[in-house]
This record gives structure tokens, C-alpha cells and sequence, in this order.
């Protein structure tokens, strides 16, 4: 297995000017042609990344594609960075490495991903196994359980010996150990750590035996939430993303797939409108609200700013961009958008949100635009990329208030 350390928007060659073999840029060429996404664009002997970031793994490839907004600092800030972005952003509890354990241990993130998998399913292991009833139908030859008249009549008016029967069984084949387990016998496949596999396999051999299970988005969002498996949601959102982005096989051929990628501009506006939901408790915090602007017989034309903020009749409009401004300004089309918004949705103030730690640029909305507007506050924030965790969070949202506050 090869592995690849990249950064989003980068662009990754065929040696020997590259680090891609002919077999894994013809891989990565296939995937593109079939993928109904465009994670990345081909180029002359290679590929342009664009603004995906998590894992992408084809074939013998694996490549591990991380943010990055600037060269001052080095790949375990910017996996640390996405780490706790991914974290928050998908409820699970990851905890990013520290500096020490990159040095000592390979990690990447799909590897992350399958050891808190392991260890997650092993938690559920030592806790034992929820059991519920289920209804088995059959038809047998002893009348056992309830007999079913309508079925009966159907399969047995001649083979009167036999009895079409529902049967109540209490054991632990439901639909929650079916993803369980068949994320377990995913993640032995997509590990090359031996400790993790270890851990994966021990935990396949306790499960009971049950039957596959066509996963599809829909199995996801009908699992039934009871009290008994209340304990199983961090091992199935991981279960999730891995069975939801494998595919077995790639255009016919033996490359099998794993596509664990993230927008990374929706995942920086996801990310900040939880920490404003989380420590913004006076205000109410829509994230993507639409309002139209225009609309015709066949057709409704919407503005839809990436987060609002409310407190009683105050109205703050904020627009997420994971990107660094050149020369430190915004571009027209920012400051158009942001002004669109603002206007549409009567905002007392509005921002870009950028990531980084240049101070505050304010600016106002002036003269030539609506009467409403003239004066209002139109300003590029930028966002703390430091701390860790919940820290983080916290910090994010105390800038964002100092800011409303006029502090």
C-alpha cells in the first residue's frame, strides 16, 4: 500500500517528475470518469486536487489530503485541524493526536477513523449486546407461535400437515448488529495495523451470526431509536461513513474504493455554525436560512447566507469562506453576495468569516445602494485556526460576540 500525504489544491504527478505510479494515475483516472462527484481534476500526467479533504483510497493508492491556507505550518496542525473540524462536525468523539504520537505512530485519517471504530464496537462487546423480539414467519410441520389464517389458507389448503406460523424470538439479529458488523468485516479489509486488526477480528468472532444486509442511505435513516441502543451512536455514524463511501470494485476492474472526502468550504460553515449553536446561547442560530428575491409563474429565486443570527427584532448575517484574501482585502463578488444578503434579510450588521488571525478589516455599506443600508456595517472576521477541541469552539464564538458587542 502506498501512501500519500497531500494538501487540497494540490497537484499530484506521475513519476518520475511525480510520485504517482502509471497503474495508480490510470486508477485515479478511472475513478474520475465513473464518480458521479468531481473530487479532482485531470491534468497533463496527473491531477489537480480541488477543495475535497479526507481520504481517498484506490487500488494500492491511499491518498490523505489535508486543508492548508498557508506554509507556515507544518502537516500535524493541518490533520489536527480537520481532526477536530470532523469531529464536531459528524458527532464523533475523536480526539486529534498530539504531535508526540504522529512521530511515533503513522497515523492517517482513515486510520483514525477504523481504530475508534475498534474501540467503539469493543465498548459495546463489553457491555453485551442489546437483545430485542422479532418475528420469524414459517411454514412447519408443528403448529408453534401464532397461525397465521390468511397465509395458511394460501400455502397449505392442500398440505394440511404443515402450519403457517409467526413465531416471537428474542435474540440479537436486528438491523443495528447487522451495520455493526458488517462495518467490522469492512474496516479488517481497509487496516494494515495489526493492533487495530487484532481488535476488529476479536470483536467479528463475538458477534453472533447474521445476515448480510444491503446498505444503502435509507437503512441509515430508518434505524429505529430505542433505550437499549442509545449507547450505539458514535459506532454507527463511523459505521456510516465507511460503508456509505466503499465501493468494491471500480469500473469492472480490481480496484476496490474508498472515497472518505469532504468538501472542505461546507465543512468550515458546518463547523462554525455549530460552535456559534453551542456557545452563542443568546441568539438563535439558522444555518442556510433561504428568503426569495424573486420568483415568476414557473420559477422561485432564493438568497440563502450560510448563517443567521437572531436576538429578538437584531438580525447578523454571516457568510463562511474557507480561503485567504489576496492582499488582505475582499473581492468585489464577496462584498456583492454579502451586501445581497444583508439587504434581503435586513441585517444590523453583516461579515465574511474567514479562518486565520489578521485583525478585523471593518467596513461600511455606503452611498448608491439602498437608503437602509447606508452606514449598516459590512467586515471581514477572521476565525482562530488554533486551539483544540472544545477550547476552540468556545474562542470562536467569543470573537464573534466581542464583535456584535462593538468590543
Amino acid at each position: 500500500m502506498t501512501r500519500l500525504t497531500v494538501y487540497e489544491h494540490e497537484r499530484l504527478g506521475q513519476a518520475p517528475e511525480g510520485r504517482l505510479t502509471a497503474g495508480q494515475l490510470t486508477a485515479l483516472q478511472r475513478f474520475h470518469a465513473s464518480s458521479p462527484q468531481r473530487y479532482f481534476d485531470l491534468c497533463y500526467r496527473g491531477i489537480q486536487l480541488l477543495s475535497y479533504v479526507g481520504v481517498l483510497r484506490v487500488g494500492d493508492l491511499q491518498l490523505e489530503i489535508l486543508p492548508k491556507l498557508d506554509r507556515h505550518h507544518a502537516e500535524p496542525f493541518w490533520r489536527d485541524r480537520l481532526l477536530d473540524m470532523l469531529r464536531v462536525v459528524h458527532r464523533l468523539p475523536l480526539a486529534a493526536p498530539t504531535s508526540t504520537q504522529l512521530q511515533t505512530r503513522p497515523h492517517n485519517i482513515l486510520d483514525l477513523y477504523l481504530e475508534r471504530y475498534a474501540h467503539e464496537v469493543s465498548k459495546l462487546l463489553r457491555r453485551g449486546l442489546a437483545r430485542r423480539y422479532r418475528t420469524t414467519e414459517q411454514n412447519a410441520t408443528a403448529l408453534r407461535g401464532r397461525l397465521l389464517f390468511a397465509e395458511q389458507l394460501r400455502h397449505n389448503l392442500v398440505h394440511r400437515e404443515r402450519f403457517y406460523t409467526a413465531t416471537a424470538t428474542y435474540d440479537q439479529e436486528f438491523v443495528h448488529h447487522q451495520i455493526l458488523l458488517q462495518g467490522l468485516k469492512l474496516a479488517v479489509q481497509l487496516t494494515d495495523n495489526p493492533l487495530v486488526s487484532n481488535t476488529l477480528r476479536a470483536s467479528i468472532a463475538r458477534f453472533p451470526e447474521l445476515p448480510a444486509l444491503r446498505i444503502t442511505p435509507a437503512v441509515f435513516d430508518r434505524l429505529p431509536a430505542t433505550r437499549a441502543t442509545r449507547s450505539y451512536g458514535p459506532a454507527l455514524s463511523i459505521a456510516r461513513l465507511l460503508l456509505l463511501n466503499y465501493h468494491p470494485d471500480l469500473v469492472g476492474g480490481r480496484e476496490h474504493l474508498m472515497a472518505l472526502l469532504f468538501d472542505m468550504n461546507a465543512l468550515w460553515e458546518r463547523f462554525l455554525t455549530v460552535a456559534l449553536q453551542r456557545y452563542l446561547p443568546d441568539y438563535e442560530v439558522a444555518a442556510q436560512p433561504r428568503k426569495a428575491y424573486w420568483q415568476s409563474d414557473r420559477h422561485t429565486a432564493t438568497l440563502q447566507p450560510d448563517i443567521v443570527l437572531r436576538r429578538h427584532k437584531q438580525i447578523i448575517v454571516l457568510d463562511a469562506k474557507w480561503k485567504e484574501l489576496s492582499g488582505g482585502q475582499p473581492g468585489a463578488q464577496d462584498l456583492r453576495q454579502l451586501y445581497a444578503y444583508a439587504l434581503q434579510f435586513g441585517a444590523e450588521k453583516a461579515a465574511l468569516l474567514l479562518p486565520g488571525a489578521r485583525p478585523r478589516v471593518r467596513g461600511e455599506f455606503g452611498e448608491g445602494h439602498a437608503d437602509s443600508m447606508i452606514g449598516r456595517e459590512g467586515s471581514v472576521l477572521y476565525v482562530p485556526l488554533g486551539g483544540v477541541g472544545e477550547a476552540w469552539l468556545r474562542d470562536i464564538a467569543a470573537r464573534i460576540y466581542a464583535w456584535i458587542a462593538g468590543k
